[in-house]
Parts: C-alpha cells; structure tokens; sequence
C-alpha cells in the first residue's frame, strides 16, 4: 500500500464496505470486507484561460502542499506575468481565471501511518495510505452491478482570482473563499478521534 504526507486536515471518517476479487485455487472468488476510511479535505488549483466564458487552454496546476488552502496562495504575482506574457488586461476578451476545487479525498490508516502520526512533531505533515484500486464497492445503477473504486467527493469549485478582477476584488474573492472553506481546529480534533 503507498503511503502519503500531507498538511491538509482529516474532515470526517467512515467505514466502508468493500469487495476485492481473489483467485483461490485456480477460482476467481469475491471477498467482502469493512475498512475504516478518513476523509481529507484540500483545494486544487487549475489556471485556465478563458474566453466568452470557455476553456481555450490550462496551464498550471498547483496543491495543497504547504498547507490546506495554499493551493491558491501566492499565485498572483506569477499569474500577472502571464497576464504581461499573453498581453492579456482587464479589457481583454481573454480572460486568464484561477478556478480552486475543494475535495474530500479518501485515504486509509496502517499501522506505520498511526505510528509515524502519533510520533510527529505538530507542524509536520501527517501520514496516510492510498486506498487500494482493488478495493471496490458494490453499486447497482439502472439494473447494472458495477465496481467502481472509491473516488475523492467534489465540494465545491468557484474562481478565487480573474484578471478582469482589480486587486482589491480579487483579494476580497480569496478571502471570502477562504472563510467559506476554512477547517476549524474542533473540526479537525473531532475527525482525528
């Protein structure tokens, strides 16, 4: 199982139940199993160019590496130079957009993920396992079984910059964004428990 570090908060957790397909003897068997699942909350950002409202093109996408909501931080200034680059001003009918999507994404805990978060120093990042893509989960949709595996769940997606934008309003959007998708520290201690 690969395991993961990240700064980003543990939101809420679940059991889950799954099915993995086994060969036994020769026969592919069906297994059917519970797993604890933590739930992580984090922002992606995509820079998309837009016009009349559609994607003509995306660039760059960052993450939540150095923290929840970071994804999006420290992006204008690198977004204005593209805005000089591509001659692109608030008038223009090229639009350049920061687009940030808010995803809870699922993961597991090992014994080596407990262990290295119980010992970890309170800023470092905490530690967990991908969830297998064999696990699967059973669904029924129009008459069909399906298998699919156990996929992050969307929240939200909303622009947090545009260069029709004056820096006051995007400044206004970026905070706004924030307060809407801040995690508080009793929502964290409660999903850690």
């Amino acid at each position: 199982m690969s395991t993961f570090k990240t700064h980003c908060p543990v939101v809420k957790r679940t059991t889950e139940t799954f099915t993995e397909f086994v060969t036994v003897g020769g026969e592919r068997r069906r297994m059917t199993f519970e797993k604890d699942i933590v739930w992580i909350q984090e922002s992606e950002t995509k820079r998309l160019f837009r016009h009349g409202g559609e994607v003509l093109k995306e660039g760059s996408t960052t993450t939540d590496y150095y923290g929840y909501l970071t994804s999006f931080r420290d992006e204008n200034e690198s977004s204005e130079r593209s805005m000089q680059f591509y001659g692109i001003t608030p008038e223009s009918s090229l639009e350049l957009v920061l687009m940030t999507t808010i995803r809870l994404s699922p993961a597991t805990e090992t014994a080596e993920t407990l262990e290295h978060n119980r010992k970890k120093l309170p800023d470092y990042k905490a530690q967990y396992a991908d969830v297998p893509n064999d696990w699967r989960q059973e669904v029924v949709a129009d008459g069909e079984t399906l298998w699919p595996y156990l996929q992050p769940i969307k929240l939200a997606q909303e622009v947090v910059w545009s260069s029709k934008n004056t820096p006051e309003q995007n400044e206004a959007l970026e905070q706004e964004f924030t307060r809407k998708w801040q995690v508080s520290p009793e929502a964290r201690e409660t999903a850690s428990a």
